[in-house]
């Protein structure tokens, strides 16, 4: 294409190689004082160079509606805790000459709400031995993440969110994400099996014809 400026040609470059791969996506506030994060896909196409900017429509996803969010230009987009959940977002990406305008999406008020601890589920112990046991059912275990049952402490930590030989009692279950922050705390009880045994006298007998009833007695009763 060809321009005339103040009386001067000069030749507009073409984008050449289109860019493609920006998509954006939401990751949910996960730990204690985090809020939601928008994650844009790292791009593809133009000269290798890419510069982002974060834009916003207030109350709708109309295209006519986005405007440029001040210092909005990182790769993703930490949303403001008190944001509308009406509003919605987009990520336009310049590569050189060429520009490419992501998906658009709303970050509603359950991704951006207080995260959860994690899910577990747990067997019982007995009294006599610690043989109880939690498991961590979710998040599931990833690259980088860690669980622990001695909540913000962290020790006794593993990789598999699951922990056995357990006495009874109250256990503050926690879980630490890749980026090293952590999850709030799920207060998981163990508890105490309630196993009864004991001795029943006689062991047998014998019920003649005409008897109406057979009566037990108790010999021994463990709790």
């Amino acid at each position: 294409m060809l321009l005339v400026l103040g009386g001067f040609r000069a030749n507009a470059q073409p984008c050449l190689i289109q860019i493609t791969n920006n998509a954006i996506s939401i990751q949910p506030a996960l730990c204690s004082g985090t809020v939601a994060t928008l994650q844009g896909s790292t791009p593809l196409g133009g000269n290798g160079s890419y510069t982002y900017q974060w834009q916003k429509s207030v109350g709708n996803c109309n295209a006519a509606n986005f405007q440029p969010i001040p210092n909005a230009t990182s790769k993703d987009y930490p949303v403001p805790a008190g944001t509308d959940p009406n509003d919605c977002f987009r990520r336009v990406v310049t590569s050189g000459t060429c520009t490419h305008t992501s998906n658009t999406t709303k970050v509603l008020l359950v991704d951006r709400t207080t995260p959860s601890g994690p899910a577990t589920m747990t067997t019982p112990s007995s009294c006599a031995t610690a043989s109880g046991s939690i498991s961590v059912t979710s998040p599931v275990p990833g690259a980088n993440i860690s669980y622990t049952v001695t909540g913000t402490n962290y020790n006794n930590t593993n990789s598999t969110g699951i922990f056995s030989s357990l006495a009874p009692g109250i256990y503050n279950v926690t879980v630490k994400y890749p980026s090293g922050c952590l999850s709030p705390v799920t207060f998981q009880t163990v508890a105490a099996s309630q196993t009864v045994s004991g001795t029943i006298t006689p062991s047998s007998a014998s019920i003649c014809q005409g008897d109406t009833k057979l009566v037990l007695h108790k010999q021994e009763l463990i709790l």
